[in-house]
Formats: C-alpha cells, structure tokens, sequence
C-alpha cells in the first residue's frame, strides 16, 4: 500500500483495534500506520512487513494502551522517526522481535512505556519516552550512528548488544543503567551520561586494533561478577576507561 497521505489509517471512539502489516506500506507525506482510538491497540508488523512514512512510520493517536509487535522492518532511517505516540496516556509497549529492525526514534507519552528489543534498533538523535515509568530492554543489537539520548527512560538495561558512536549516550533520567551483556565504544571518544551509576557485569569493549579510545563515564562506575573491559595498548599508548564518579 502506497499513499501520498497515510497508507493505513485506522479510527474508532473507544472500540478496540488490531491492524496487521504483512507487506509494504508507505505514507509518503504522512504515516505508514495512523491508529487512533481511547480503547486498547495491536499493531503487528509481519516478518514480510515493511513500514516507513514523510512524517513517521507509526503515529499512535488517542488516548489508549498500544502494543506494538515488530516482526519485520519499521522506519527507513536511523535519525527518523519510527513511532510517535505522543498523546498516550496509557502504557505503549513495543517488541522488536529477533530477525525484525527497527530504524529511527520514538517519541511516547506519559504512560509507563517499554521498549522490548530482540532484533536490531539503529537510532540516533534524540529519543523522548515522555512521563511515567519507562523502560529500555536490550536483548538484540541496539546502534547508534550519531549522539543519541533517550529522554525520559527510567531504566536501561543490556543484555545483548549496544554500539555506541563516537560522542554522548545519555539516559538523563535513569535510575538504573545495567550491563550484563557488551558495549562496543571503539570510535573514537565516546561519553555515557547516566543519572544513575553505570551497573556493569559483562563487557566494555574498547578494541578496534588501534590506540586512543576513550570511554568516559559521567557517574559512578560499578563493575561487579564478570565485568571485563577489552582495551588495546601499544608501548606508552592504550585505550581508557575515565569515570568521573566512584568506581
């Protein structure tokens, strides 16, 4: 489905919605996917899916709760915008499903928000997760291309894969950042901006075959189980990890 406006566009006052995307639908102007109502939502996105739009990819209006279930390719550029669920009052819950892919940002509400990932995410920019108690779960492959800061989330944790770019990753609002699982800072200098102390227990990999790496942490660091940190060195010259807080 092909539309200059939105491809797929969905109303009712309070009734519930389910909206299926097996195959490829662009908004050109507008949105692949406009769901708006007061009662409960399941957008699925198909293995087949694919789903991009001018303005967003996903636009959520009204008031009611949202489960989104990305099982194929949402949004088409990391710095866009992949879902806008700004008027929510009530919880959006996202899945990125292993083998899906998600590109761009999200701009939520002021429900207790989770994005679930299994699959890959490629942001960059700036994230919004709005009001209430919001939670990122990194099980998949999470890249960001350029400073990235998610708004607003209360509670990051990675278990799989984060790729940082060189510059800021900033949670301002956290109050737990865990990493059980790796981050890769090798590009160069890069900045994690935490309200809460960075809680490591996996991998903080720093290694690309050259020297000159800087992973600098902006709070406490707490290593703990079987934290490890992989840098490279080379005569008076290594990689380095500064944390600014407690360590």
């Amino acid at each position: 489905v092909a539309a200059a406006a939105d491809a797929i566009n969905v109303t009712s006052t309070s009734g519930p919605e389910m909206i299926n995307a097996n195959g490829v639908a662009t908004g050109t102007a507008g949105s692949a996917i406009v769901s708006n109502t007061s009662g409960g939502r399941t957008i699925t996105v198909g293995t087949a899916g694919n789903v991009t739009g001018g303005t967003q990819a996903i636009n959520l209006l009204g008031s009611g709760t949202a489960v989104v279930i990305n099982r194929g390719i949402i949004g088409a550029a990391s710095t866009g915008l992949a879902i806008n669920a700004v008027t929510a009052t009530a919880p959006v819950m996202v899945t990125n499903a292993a083998g899906a892919t998600l590109y761009g940002r999200v701009a939520l509400g002021t429900g207790a928000d989770l994005l679930a990932n299994s699959g890959t995410i490629n942001t960059s920019g700036v994230n919004d997760l709005g009001l209430g108690i919001d939670s990122l779960s990194n099980a998949g492959t999470l890249n960001t291309s350029a400073p990235t800061t998610f708004l607003g989330l209360e509670s990051f944790t990675n278990t799989g894969t984060t790729n940082l770019s060189s510059g800021l990753f900033s949670v301002p609002a956290s109050t737990t950042f865990a990493n059980s699982g790796t981050i890769n800072a090798k590009n160069g200098a890069t900045t994690i901006t935490s309200l809460a102390p960075v809680a490591n227990s996996g991998t903080l990999n720093l290694q690309d075959g050259a020297t000159g790496d800087v992973l600098t942490i902006t709070n406490n660091y707490v290593g703990s189980g079987s934290a490890t940190l992989n840098i490279d060195a080379s005569g008076a010259r290594a990689d380095k990890l500064v944390a600014t807080g407690a360590s």
